[in-house]
């Protein structure tokens, strides 16, 4: 059985690696909390550089995702 996936690129990936690959990222909650604070982070620095109030609501929204996916890992 040949499983293959569309990747954004128009590549294709087999399912041999497709499919560990789509599993990491819901199985390690360090990678998801590491990937949003620096996230969360980067927005925050460019508040901090441009004073634009849009970016605060953008960190508390970014935030939330995380949080609500964290809890349902």
């Amino acid at each position: 059985m040949n499983v293959t996936s569309r990747i954004p690129d128009g590549h294709s990936l087999s399912a041999d690696i497709y499919i560990p690959l789509v599993d990491s990222l819901y199985q390690e909650g360090r990678t998801l909390l590491a990937g949003s604070i620096f996230v969360v982070g980067s927005v925050f620095a460019t508040y901090w550089r441009t004073s634009e109030p849009t970016l605060l609501v953008l960190a508390a929204l970014l935030t939330a995702v995380a949080t609500v996916r964290g809890v349902l890992m």
